[in-house]
C-alpha cells in the first residue's frame, strides 16, 4: 500500500511562479504507483552504490538486484495499518458502514501494509533493526534456488533483541499459468518456521502468510512477528512443493534485532545483533548443498541399481550360455527328446538310444 490521497505532485506551470504555485493535490492510483517506483529507484540506488550490508557506501559491496529481491525488501518495508474501510456500494459510492483493516495480516485489504522504505533499509547509527538478504557474497549477489521438488533450503537466525519486531519475507517470479487456468500459481514455494527457546522447546510453527497450513495460492510470502522474546532460535525453511517448471529463482529478506548462523551451529546469545552485517549475512552455507530428492533418496537408488543390474547380468548369462542338445530316447523307432518322454505313457515298450 502507498498514500494516494492528497497526495502533492509537479503541475504546469512557469518559471516565474513560486514552487508552490506549480504544485497540485491529486488522489488515487496516479498518485500512489509513483510513490512505490519512487521508492525502488532508492532502494536499487541503495544496493548497486554498495550501502548494504554495513548502511554505509561501501566501495566493492554494490551488486544489481533482482527484481524478486527488490519487490521483497518492498514487502518486508510494509508497516501493518490499522483502522477501518468503508465497504462501498455495487455502484462505487461510499456507504457509510466500515470494515476493520487489521482483522488479519496480511489479508486482501491492506495487502502486506503500507510501505515505508526506513522499515526496511538499514543505515549506520540511525537504524534499530539488522538487514539480511540470502545469497550475498563478497559484493556479489546469486539469487538462492531451486532445481527439483521437496528440496528445502534451511536458514537459522538468533533472536538477539527483547521484545522486538521480526520480519521475513520470501518471493519468486513465477512462470505464467495457461490462459484461464483456474489456479495462477505455477511454481509452489513455501515459507514456514519454527521457534524454538533457549530450554529446547518448541513454542511455535508459522507458515508463510499466517496461514493454518502452507499457502499454496501467492508467489510472496511473508512471517511477521511484533514482538519476539530474547533468545529465540528461528529455524526458517523454504521449499519447494511443486516445481513444474524447473529452477526456480527466489529472494528472502529478513528484518530483526537478530543474526544467522549456519543451519547447524548453535546461536551464540552472547554477542550482540548492531553491525553484523557482513557480505553474506543470511545462507545455508551452502545452497548447492541443500537436500535434493535425488539426494534424499541416493542409497536406495543404488542399492536398487545395483540389484538390478545384477539380475539383469545373471539373466543373459544363463540365457546366451551355450546350450547342449537335449539327450533323446527312441520309441518305436521314433526319437523322442528326454524331457517329452514319460514311463506312465510308454510303460510296455523298451527303448534304446
Amino acid at each position: 500500500m502507498a498514500p494516494g490521497m492528497h497526495v502533492y505532485s509537479a503541475d504546469l506551470g512557469s518559471c516565474s511562479q513560486s514552487v508552490t504555485d506549480q504544485l497540485r493535490v491529486e488522489l488515487g492510483t496516479s498518485m500512489s504507483v509513483p510513490i512505490i517506483s519512487g521508492s525502488l529507484a532508492l532502494i536499487r540506488q541503495y544496493f548497486v552504490e554498495g550501502f548494504f550490508p554495513n548502511g554505509y557506501r561501501t566501495e566493492g559491496h554494490g551488486f544489481s538486484p533482482s527484481g524478486a529481491l527488490l519487490k521483497a525488501v518492498v514487502v518486508a518495508g510494509g508497516v501493518k495499518m490499522t483502522g477501518y474501510m468503508d465497504r462501498g456500494t455495487s455502484s462505487g459510492d461510499f456507504s457509510y458502514t466500515y470494515d476493520r483493516v487489521d482483522t488479519s495480516y496480511p489479508n486482501n485489504i491492506q495487502g502486506y501494509g503500507r510501505f515505508q522504505v526506513s522499515n526496511v533499509l538499514k543505515f549506520v547509527n540511525r537504524s534499530n533493526f539488522e538487514l539480511l538478504i540470502g545469497g550475498v557474497s563478497n559484493g556479489k549477489y546469486t539469487a538462492p534456488q531451486f532445481e527439483s521438488i521437496d528440496e528445502v533450503h534451511h536458514y537459522r537466525l538468533c533472536i538477539l533483541g527483547d521484545k522486538s519486531p521480526v520480519k521475513i519475507a520470501v518471493v519468486w517470479m513465477d512462470y505464467p499459468a495457461e490462459v484461464g487456468a483456474s489456479k495462477a500459481l505455477v511454481n509452489d514455494l513455501d515459507l514456514y518456521v519454527t521457534r524454538t527457546n533457549q530450554n529446547g522447546d518448541v513454542v511455535g510453527v508459522i507458515y508463510g502468510n499466517h496461514g493454518s497450513q502452507r499457502d499454496s495460492v501467492n508467489n510472496v510470502e511473508i512471517v511477521y512477528q511484533s514482538s519476539v522474546a530474547f533468545g529465540e532460535t528461528w529455524d526458517v525453511y523454504v521449499s519447494a512443493s511443486s516445481l513444474p517448471m524447473p529452477s526456480q529463482k527466489y529472494a528472502i529478506v529478513v528484518t530483526g534485532q537478530l543474526t544467522s548462523t549456519s543451519n547447524t551451529a548453535q546461536c551464540n546469545f552472547s554477542e550482540s545483533w548492531k553491525n553484523r552485517g557482513g557480505d553474506l549475512i543470511l545462507e545455508d552455507p551452502d545452497f548447492s548443498s541443500q537436500s535434493s530428492w535425488f539426494e534424499t533418496y541416493k542409497t536406495y537408488i543404488i542399492i536398487t541399481a545395483c540389484v538390478t543390474a545384477l539380475v539383469l547380468i545373471l539373466w543373459a548369462c544363463n540365457y546366451l550360455r551355450p546350450r547342449k542338445e537335449p539327450e533323446q530316447k527312441i520309441v518305436l523307432g521314433v526319437r523322442v527328446p528326454d524331457h517329452l518322454y514319460d514311463d506312465h505313457i510308454y510303460p510296455h515298450y523298451h527303448y534304446g538310444k
